[in-house]
C-alpha cells in the first residue's frame, strides 16, 4: 500500500502542516502484528492517517491497525520504532490486525544463509548481519575467505602524511590483510632507489596498516620502524601481514589507513618520495 501518494523517496523531507514528514512507502502485511512496545498509539480512521503519522514521528519505522473499529468508526493505530526484520521472533498472525512496514530492499530477503536483513531508510538501502560461518554483503562467502575490501584503488605516498584510506565494504571478523601491488613505488631518498613496501629492495618493509586514529593494527611489532615478514620482500607483489591472535572485529564503512612508516611517525621524511598504489585484501573468518 502506498500511502498519500507518497512514493520511496529515501532521505527527503516535506512538510504538512507545519510538520516535517518524511517520504515512504508502506507494504500492508494482512493479518500480522509486530508484538513490541509502541511509542505512540490514537484513534484513526483509516490506514493512511495511522501512516501519516508515523511519517511525523522520525523514530517510527511500522505500524499495527486493528481492523474492527470502536463505537464511532475508528481504529486503534500503534506507532513502532521496530520493525519485522530485527524483531521477526515477534511477528505474529493475528486475526485483529494488519502490519505496515516501510519499503525496503530487505522485502526481497537479499540476505542468504539465514542473515539477518537491517534496513537503511534513510538511502533505501540494507546490511546483512552474517553468521559466523559467512562473510560477503550479501553472507554469500563461506568463511574463510580472502575478500577484496576497497572499492577504489588504495595509494600511498612516503612524506606530509600522504597516507592511502580505505571504507571496509563487509562485516565481521578479520585476521589478516594482504595489500596487492598495482603501480607505483616509493622511497626513503629521493634519487636513490625505491620499492613497492620499502626504501629500496630487500628484506625490509615500511608499509603500516592503522585505524582511523593511526593505531598500529599490522604489523603486530613494538614500535614503528622497519621490519619484517616470512616470504616477503620490499619488491613483493603482495604483502600479507602475519594473522592476528585475536580476530579484529569490523563493521561495514569503518576506515583504515596504509601508511609509510617514517611518514606515521612524522621524523626523517624530507627525503622521501613516490607513490604506491593497490587493492586490499582481507581475511574473513
Amino acid at each position: 500500500m502506498t500511502v498519500g501518494h507518497i512514493s520511496c523517496k529515501c532521505g527527503e523531507r516535506i512538510i504538512l502542516d507545519g510538520k516535517p514528514m518524511g517520504r515512504a512507502s508502506f507494504i500492508e502485511n494482512p493479518h500480522r502484528y509486530l508484538r513490541v512496545h509502541h511509542i505512540y498509539s490514537r484513534l484513526v480512521h483509516d490506514p493512511v492517517q495511522c501512516a501519516l503519522d508515523c511519517l511525523v514521528m522520525l523514530s517510527c519505522r511500522s505500524f499495527n491497525f486493528r481492523l474492527r473499529g470502536n463505537f464511532d468508526g475508528k481504529h486503534h493505530c500503534e506507532l513502532l520504532a521496530f520493525d519485522k526484520f530485527n524483531n521477526s521472533v515477534n511477528f505474529e498472525t493475528s486475526a485483529e490486525y494488519h502490519h505496515y512496514n516501510i519499503m525496503s530492499p530487505c522485502e526481497h530477503a537479499p540476505c542468504q544463509h539465514g542473515s539477518m536483513c537491517v534496513p537503511l531508510y534513510e538511502t533505501c538501502g540494507f546490511l546483512c548481519h552474517c553468521s559466523s560461518e559467512y562473510a560477503g554483503k550479501l553472507c554469500e562467502v563461506k568463511a574463510p575467505a580472502w575478500l577484496k575490501v576497497n572499492a577504489e584503488d588504495v595509494c600511498f605516498g612516503a612524506r606530509d602524511e600522504s597516507y592511502g584510506e580505505f571504507t571496509l565494504q563487509y562485516s565481521g571478523k578479520i585476521m589478516s590483510f594482504a595489500l596487492a601491488h598495482l603501480r607505483g613505488k616509493v622511497t626513503c631518498h629521493v634519487g636513490g632507489s625505491s620499492s613497492f613496501w620499502g626504501c629500496q629492495e630487500g628484506p625490509d618493509l615500511r608499509t603500516f596498516l592503522t585505524n582511523e586514529k593511526n593505531k598500529v593494527i599490522f604489523p603486530q611489532t613494538s614500535g614503528i620502524q622497519r621490519y619484517r615478514l616470512p616470504g616477503v620482500r620490499s619488491d613483493s607483489s603482495r604483502l600479507i601481514f602475519n594473522n592476528l591472535s585475536v580476530p579484529l572485529k569490523v563493521t561495514r564503512g569503518q576506515q583504515f589507513r596504509i601508511w609509510y612508516d617514517e611518514d606515521l611517525r612524522n621524523n626523517s621524511e624530507k627525503d622521501n618520495g613516490g607513490r604506491t598504489c593497490m587493492d586490499i585484501h582481507a581475511l574473513y573468518i
